[in-house]
């Protein structure tokens, strides 16, 4: 079992990366004019074509990955709390 100390450090650092992503996000959000859960929806769903720009179909892809890790830090975040 970790001691508290090590939960603490652990959480810290996953809260760095929260930060990080979140703000990664915020970025795309004001430069394509919606929410990430616009986007999501739009993206998977096929109502936003692929790009023909490669900039932006690669701000697009990376958005979307961004996304993903956004979920699956939380989900490691939330599992530390909970073993407090």
């Amino acid at each position: 079992m970790k001691s508290i100390v090590e939960s603490g450090r652990r959480l810290a650092e996953v809260l760095d990366t929260l930060r990080w992503v979140l703000e990664r996000l915020r970025k795309y959000e004001e430069k394509y004019g919606m929410s990430t859960e616009e986007f999501i929806k739009a993206w998977k769903n096929g109502m936003l074509k692929e790009p023909e720009d490669p900039e932006v179909l690669s701000d697009f892809l990376n958005w979307e990955a961004d996304y993903e890790m956004l979920q699956k830090t939380l989900k490691v975040a939330k599992n530390i709390i909970q073993s407090f």
